[in-house]
């Protein structure tokens, strides 16, 4: 079974996202901020991460940086979309999508993101 991570520190987000990604057939842990994102990361091993980028501990520009991305597909999230807090080449970071908050439809996000990962 394939494992994702959701990291935000907003419950709502984490457990949409979570049961979203388990609907999808994901094993699906979560952490409400960076510093416990890594450490699950290094643990879990996980196959897809969704990202929240501001987060109180830890933003999740830090956590890329500090994370081993090798064969993670990284989905970059927030309310904001400017460049001092998300850069244009999202790429240089690891990151394959960047999600803009909030999702109109959670489900169908996340089934797209998925679609357009697996072309990946």
């Amino acid at each position: 079974m394939k494992k994702a991570l959701v990291i935000d520190d907003e419950p709502l987000i984490r457990k949409s996202l979570s049961m979203t990604l388990q609907i999808e057939g994901f094993e699906v842990k979560s952490a409400d901020g960076g510093i416990m994102g890594l450490k699950l990361w290094s643990q879990e091993k996980p196959d897809l991460v969704f990202l929240d980028v501001l987060m109180p501990d830890k933003s999740g520009i830090e956590v890329l940086k500090e994370a081993d991305k090798q064969g993670v597909k990284i989905v970059l999230m927030s309310a904001y979309s400017g460049d001092e807090i998300v850069p244009k080449d999202i790429s240089s970071l690891g990151a394959h999508i960047f999600l803009q908050k909030p999702f109109e439809d959670i489900f169908k996000t996340v089934s797209n993101v998925i679609k357009k990962l697996e072309m990946l």
